[in-house]
């Protein structure tokens, strides 16, 4: 979680509009009120702590593609770089 925080960060510092959308379904109120309150799913915590959202749509031209791509591989060598430090 905490890599994803950084690499969060930077992305958004970096210019590009990243995200968590992901919750694991048992977790919203509707399902903590129906039964769901107790239910604990390694791998959907899992993926939740480690998640983050792209842009990415149909109408994206390769040159966002590119930017957010490059974006990311920035992002990343200066968060693993401050962890090395």
């Amino acid at each position: 979680a905490q890599l994803r925080r950084q690499l969060f960060e930077e992305m958004r510092n970096l210019g590009i509009g990243v995200n968590v959308h992901y919750l694991p379904v048992y977790r919203h109120p509707y399902y903590q009120q129906h039964g769901f309150a107790d239910v604990h799913l390694p791998g959907a915590e899992e993926y939740y702590a480690e998640a983050m959202t792209l842009p990415l749509y149909p109408a994206m031209a390769d040159s966002d593609v590119d930017r957010v791509v490059q974006a990311l591989a920035m992002a990343f060598e200066r968060v693993t770089a401050a962890a090395g430090a």
